[in-house]
């Protein structure tokens, strides 16, 4: 069944609570395909990502942390079912729904991982949270953000690399699978002078304390914050 992510939110003035990465408010919505497109860039809005991207053959682990909880549940769907075949330009993501790669995810535990952080220019948006991001948080002129974050473990794939030819279905715009998704719950409030959005996944008070891990994760800190993003072979 086609599930067609809705247009994504801006955290400006005059636009509803979610926090998103796309680049403007006046883009028109995208008609139903068979498959998800999620923008985590500012200029990310309507592009489709095909081979041809400059990301196609590397790694990358972009945030998720300004996606919408509408986008966040496109991404965790697929994640239940196969391994989660998707088109990575750099600056959008499209879950390719028709597209199957055998395998399946597992949670591994890990520390309890909390961020507090306040983001109010270029470089406090690049700094990394877990790792390298790709793109890093996004910040529009005279926004601040501050950030809470819980990473209790990843969502992990059974492989850790994938060909073209294990691929069945409507796959040629694929260009990476998702080798895991950092999950818990995190909490984002912009502000822009007097006016302020938030955004939120999950609940920070069900994830686990300290040196407690669990053989599940907790349904309310369970959500994918960050992707490892795994080029597909030839």
């Amino acid at each position: 069944m086609t599930q067609a992510v809705g247009p994504i939110l801006r955290a400006v003035l005059g636009v509803a609570s979610s926090l998103s990465l796309a680049c403007d408010p006046a883009t028109p919505t995208v008609p139903p395909t068979s498959s998800s497109a999620t923008n985590i860039a500012p200029q990310a809005a309507g592009v489709q990502a095909t081979s041809a991207s400059p990301c196609a053959g590397k790694r990358a682990s972009p945030l998720l942390l300004q996606v919408d909880a509408t986008q966040q549940s496109s991404i965790a769907q697929a994640m239940s079912r196969d391994l989660a075949v998707v088109a990575f330009d750099c600056t959008s993501i499209t879950v390719l729904e028709s597209c199957r790669l055998e395998g399946r995810y597992r949670f591994v535990a890990g520390r309890r991982d909390e961020i507090q952080r306040r983001v109010s220019s270029a470089e406090d948006a690049a700094a990394s949270l877990w790792g390298a991001a790709t793109p890093p948080l996004t910040l529009e002129p005279g926004e601040t953000l501050e950030l809470r974050a819980i990473a209790i473990g990843q969502q992990r794939a059974d492989v850790a690399g994938a060909s073209a030819k294990l691929l069945a279905g409507d796959c040629a715009k694929a260009t990476h699978f998702i080798r895991s998704a950092r999950i818990g719950a995190y909490e984002l409030t912009g502000r822009v002078g007097t006016t302020k959005h938030e955004s939120k996944s999950g609940d920070l008070t069900t994830c686990p304390g300290d040196g407690v891990r669990t053989r599940l994760p907790p349904p309310q800190c369970s959500g994918p914050l960050q992707l490892e993003l795994v080029p597909i072979g030839p």
